[in-house]
């Protein structure tokens, strides 16, 4: 050993420490900048529609194919707007406020045609449409079901007079019952826990006669262990397809689950994507429209539009 390898060795021992640090915190800042532009998302979305065959996209939704065409404030609601649902049979928009308890009434271009005070009703968190005449109504806290018949719209809407069902215990943390859908071939229900812990129900003879009786239902808990998301704020089920659309506030995702509940595409709602000029803020509520277009209601009242891409 000469008298320069302590010194030789020292230096390379810091040298050493100097480059791993850079490398370090290169890192950092590369995974800073993935997180930044959400290159991850936009290569899910790439890898997503060149590994989906193309008859799967087919019979799908297929989100990727959504444009964000319009954002407008709802006539009428201040905040808390909670759900939508479309009913073909009024032509006509709901909206659920739940804060106080609420439901408005749209045309199909969004002018303002109704607006309801529901009576008794506390957290009024989802809405479902049955096929046959019957709006349905989710209470988050009470994690119950009121079915309200649209021929009863002309008239005082009261809780005490209606028919509702329990899926679940009382929430008391205000994570409760938070999304519903409803297939009507099926007479399912599907139901969403928003977290803690998070759930999914499809849920037997939901719709009831419209009195003041309380039933009891047929619920299966589904797992959501496919599901990427931190949170269930809305669902959907899609007559066309069977398939049903998740919507996550917390994850400012909205996914389309197969009747397996297998995720086939997804939504991001954060700017850049589909069109979107700026991230959705709270995304409470989803549906789709009488030509296909997609509907996001966000907290306080704000609609988002999305319409198919022109081929």
């Amino acid at each position: 050993m000469n008298r320069f390898t302590p010194m030789l060795a020292g230096h390379w021992s810091t040298l050493r420490r100097s480059t791993t640090a850079r490398m370090a915190g290169l890192a950092t800042l590369a995974l800073a900048l993935l997180s930044f532009f959400e290159i991850d998302d936009a290569l899910g979305q790439l890898w997503q529609a060149h590994t989906t065959p193309a008859q799967i996209r087919e019979r799908s939704i297929w989100l990727p194919n959504y444009q964000f065409v319009e954002r407008l404030h709802l006539p009428g609601i201040q905040e808390n707007a909670s759900d939508i649902i479309y009913i073909a049979e009024r032509k006509s928009y709901f909206v659920a406020v739940n804060g106080p308890p609420q439901l408005y009434e749209y045309s199909e271009d969004f002018a303002l045609k109704a607006h309801y005070d529901l009576q008794g009703f506390e957290d009024t968190e989802a809405l479902a449409y049955d096929g046959n005449g019957n709006l349905l109504i989710g209470e988050e806290r009470r994690q119950s079901v009121v079915t309200l018949p649209l021929s009863q719209l002309d008239r005082p809407i009261v809780r005490s007079e209606l028919g509702n069902l329990i899926i679940a215990t009382k929430a008391d943390n205000n994570r409760g019952l938070e999304g519903m859908a409803f297939d009507p071939a099926s007479q399912v229900l599907f139901a969403s826990r928003e977290q803690r812990p998070m759930r999914l129900f499809e849920v037997a003879g939901a719709v009831q006669p419209s009195n003041a009786m309380v039933y009891q239902a047929a619920v299966s808990t589904l797992g959501v262990q496919r599901l990427r998301m931190d949170d269930v704020s809305a669902m959907h089920y899609d007559l066309q397809s069977r398939h049903l659309l998740v919507l996550s506030d917390e994850s400012q995702l909205l996914a389309e689950l197969d009747s397996g509940y297998y995720p086939i595409s997804f939504m991001d709602l954060e700017a850049g994507f589909n069109g979107l000029d700026q991230d959705v803020p709270q995304a409470e509520g989803v549906t789709l429209g009488p030509q296909r277009e997609l509907l996001i209601v966000s907290e306080p009242n704000l609609l988002y539009r999305y319409r198919l891409k022109e081929e």
